[in-house]
């Protein structure tokens, strides 16, 4: 009965030998898995890597996938002669490259007799592109958009542009339009789109008047998020 006693030490000590290989191959798929599991096969350094370096030097450049969408929006306030206005180029602050653009369409004939009161007076679109320009771009993107979408009441969040979209729309008494606006983030670039509406009878909550700006911001939005590697490098 005696010897069958280093029988069982061995046995044991065998398991305790076989049980180190296999906690290891555990370990290699886990890592395996973290990094092929991550969402759309990305890690955190990859995520957090700024995807731009540039910033357009031309509102002609930014606009161009999106002039179909401007002249629809115009309407038949829409003139070939009007162009959009880059508002002195690049500029560059401590923590920014930005770019700001519009154009503005309006009716400069009055109201004739024969026109009624939900006729457009006025159109315009606007554009501002940031990009952070810091070691932590991406976070410091990130976090301008967060803390933007905090401070606006209304805003919504909007799926499938960008990394992050939120949508609002803003009353201008004073000079009778609507304002819808969209703001997007991709990577460490953010960019505001606003579509703004006045009519001839200045009333603003209107609910085809509301669905107008903020539809045309969406759609130029998406555009501009889809095609954003054709106007930045």
């Amino acid at each position: 009965m005696a010897a069958e006693k280093p029988d069982r030490i061995e046995d044991r000590h065998t398991t305790v030998r076989l049980a180190y290989p296999r906690l290891g191959a555990m370990a290699i798929l886990a890592v395996a898995c973290f990094t092929a599991c991550s969402p759309e096969g990305t890690t955190g350094s990859e995520e957090n890597r700024p995807r731009f370096a540039t910033t357009p030097s031309s509102c002609t450049q930014v606009a161009r996938p999106i002039d179909g969408a401007i002249k629809s929006f115009a309407g038949s306030l829409y003139s070939s002669t009007v162009s959009i206005d880059d508002r002195g180029g690049v500029q560059q602050d401590i923590i920014h490259q930005h770019l700001s653009c519009s154009v503005s369409y309006f009716d400069r004939d009055g109201l004739p007799a024969s026109r009624t009161q939900d006729q457009p007076k006025s159109r315009i679109v606007s554009l501002l592109i940031l990009r952070s320009t810091t070691d932590k771009s991406v976070e410091l993107a990130k976090n301008s958009f967060q803390k933007n979408f905090g401070e606006i009441a209304n805003a919504l969040k909007l799926p499938g542009i960008g990394d992050d979209a939120f949508i609002y729309d803003t009353e201008e008494p004073s000079v009778g339009t609507l304002r819808g606006t969209v703001r997007f983030r991709v990577s460490n670039v953010e960019i505001v789109v606003g579509a703004t509406a006045g009519n001839s009878s200045q009333k603003l909550d209107t609910p085809s008047l509301k669905t107008e700006v903020r539809s045309t911001a969406e759609a130029m939005a998406r555009t501009l998020a889809d095609n954003l590697d054709s106007v930045m490098r």
